[in-house]
């Protein structure tokens, strides 16, 4: 057997061939990498979650290949613009100082609402992939803040995800259209269950199955509340309990007067039944009267009261019907084991009997793990 055997010049030029080669494939790599320019609207818990994440997540969204690029962020406060550098400075927003006027990392201006269009119309809005949004939920307004922005970066093409119940629930139609128009994504996954997957899951797995009823433990408030008089607090020291661990606002009617839950199941309706149903105030229900008395009654049939928001419809020619009560659940029922600041959904569907879907329905960390799912998503179109 004879033995190839290689000059020095030889092997020189395989190793150099070998470092283009490389060279190239990292080069290639480098251009594949996506760039995702986004702007986040709200700087509340939810908002500054999301950007934690955006920090804490850095290694692994290079290991997928994408850099996510914070263009401007909008509080109630400031608006802030990147400074000398190509995006804004996060670490700079996390700090818990007050925001400086100006500085070199970041370029803060008042916020005002004809200046946050003005800036997005001086060339942000083309620079722009994804709006993430983040501010609370404002009932009965007809042209909320939120929506308006909606409508305007929609139609600009640019893709929006929220986690804002009250435009989807009330215009989710109108503004489902308009991203369709403009070749946008409108993705909302923090809306129902928080972070917990839902919407992503069922496009993901669920597609071809006609619900005919979903049920649902759909406000962690309320469910903490009633999980803390089962253990025999009264209603007033459970409240003030949630409240003390931030489950629920000072001003609480949102979460137990049951208009939470009433926009969340027309948000379900809408979205799994393809329905165009608005929220119809008739049908809150809270759970302010609740008594000892009545959690006992409960407890006494081997029950738990629960909180329920019901969508149900005999055929899928059918507009759906939803009702929202307070209900004794048996042990048998999947939303018996619901409890603390726990949500839950069971499908009905013919082809797979009930399909059930249980996660923490509360919570920053939470509603900003939505979000940031939801940019994934929208990211791999691009």
């Amino acid at each position: 057997m004879q033995r190839a055997e290689l000059s020095g010049g030889a092997l020189r030029n395989i190793v150099l061939s070998h470092k283009n080669i490389q060279g190239s494939i990292d080069k290639k790599a480098n251009s594949m990498k996506k760039e995702i320019k986004i702007m986040l609207v709200g700087m509340g818990t939810v908002g500054g979650s999301f950007l934690k994440i955006l920090v804490s997540k850095k290694s692994w969204l290079e290991e997928q290949n994408l850099k996510v690029k914070v263009l401007a962020t909008v509080s109630k406060e400031f608006i802030t613009l990147a400074g000398k550098g190509e995006a804004v400075h996060v670490d700079a927003l996390l700090s818990p100082k007050k925001y400086p006027k100006n500085n070199a990392e970041n370029k803060v201006l008042p916020y005002c609402e004809q200046r946050l269009y003005e800036t997005l119309a001086g060339g942000l809005s083309e620079d722009i992939d994804i709006i993430v949004e983040a501010t609370p939920t404002l009932l009965g307004q007809k042209e909320s803040p939120a929506l308006k922005l909606f409508r305007y970066a929609l139609a600009e093409g640019v893709s929006v995800v929220t986690a804002n119940k009250a435009p989807i629930a009330e215009h989710y139609a109108e503004l489902h259209a308009l991203a369709l128009k403009h070749k946008a994504s409108l993705r909302f996954e923090s809306t129902v269950l928080s972070g917990t997957p839902l919407f992503n899951m069922a496009q993901a797995a669920m597609n071809g199955l006609e619900f005919h009823k979903i049920e649902g433990v759909l406000n962690g408030t309320c469910n903490y509340i009633l999980s803390r008089m089962e253990e025999g607090l009264e209603y007033s020291a459970a409240l003030k309990q949630a409240q003390t661990l931030g489950y629920a606002e000072s001003n609480p009617i949102a979460d137990v007067g049951g208009s939470d839950s009433l926009l969340k199941a027309v948000i379900l309706a809408n979205f799994f039944m393809k329905a165009s149903l608005q929220p119809d105030t008739s049908l809150l229900c809270g759970i302010q009267g609740v008594t000892q008395e009545r959690i006992k009654e409960a407890k006494a049939k081997n029950c738990v009261l629960k909180l329920i928001a019901s969508i149900e419809r005999n055929s899928a020619l059918d507009s759906p019907k939803i009702s929202l009560g307070i209900k004794e659940i048996a042990g048998d029922h999947p939303l018996f084991s619901v409890r603390d600041a726990y949500n839950g959904i069971v499908f009905h569907a013919p082809l797979i009997d009930t399909i059930s879907i249980f996660g923490k329905g509360a919570g920053g960390d939470t509603a900003a793990f939505g979000l940031f799912s939801d940019m994934l998503l929208v990211a791999k179109k691009f």
